[in-house]
């Protein structure tokens, strides 16, 4: 899935739309499926994961979370930062399977790509103007949205601090700069489409449209 900087470069990009009225619920809601207890490669739960077309496919179904919190969605931009990071998640795995073919799935594969993303930070937090400002919500623990999963809150405000450390080892190999831009440029312009159809009373996109096929282990 996408990293946490690429997510919050998406929301310095609503943001400056002025399409957000409470940036700091919003910018909560946009990382915390993130808030995890286990490895980033198993985070179902957390992320709406279905797996669909007779087990051939799997997909992000951010329609599942939007019509069990639709009435949050629109009146609390904690819950509208959560779709949306599901919503970006789904158009990730479309950017690197479909539009860059890459489907890794060993641990080699997956330390690789991580280690891109560790390299990406300071790179993106330059370009977007990235801080870690992360608040948790006074009474978070009463929040629906715990009703999805135990989050890891302290896990995932420590891990987005040291998003922001100087990291050098080695250059980007699956991942570049360039894609990275281009993600969060297409991701931006989806979301705020989004957001726009949202606020008339629907969605505008369809969780299949960014279906995955499920590779086979090597």
């Amino acid at each position: 899935m996408a990293s946490r900087t690429m997510h919050l470069a998406i929301v310095n990009n609503l943001n400056k739309s002025n399409l957000i009225n409470d940036i700091k619920r919003y910018e909560i809601g946009q990382i915390l499926p993130d808030a995890i207890t286990h490895g980033l490669v198993n985070h179902d739960d957390s992320h709406f994961k279905a797996t669909v077309c007779n087990g051939k496919m799997k997909m992000i179904d951010f329609a599942s979370f939007y019509n069990e919190f639709n009435n949050e969605i629109l009146s609390d931009e904690l819950y509208l930062g959560y779709y949306f990071h599901l919503v970006q998640d789904g158009i990730y795995r479309k950017f690197l399977s479909s539009d860059h073919t890459y489907n890794g799935i060993s641990q080699e594969d997956i330390e690789v790509l991580h280690n891109d993303y560790r390299l990406l930070n300071t790179y993106l937090i330059s370009k977007y103007y990235l801080e870690n400002n992360l608040l948790l919500p006074d009474g978070f623990e009463k929040e629906k949205i715990n009703g999805v999963y135990k989050f890891s809150i302290n896990k995932l405000l420590e891990d987005t601090k040291n998003d922001f450390l100087p990291y050098h080892n080695g250059k980007t190999k699956k991942f570049t700069e360039e894609m990275a831009d281009k993600y969060i440029e297409i991701c931006s312009e989806l979301c705020k489409k989004e957001l726009e159809s949202l606020k008339e009373g629907h969605s505008c996109l369809n969780p299949m449209d960014y279906a995955w096929e499920i590779p086979v282990n090597r």
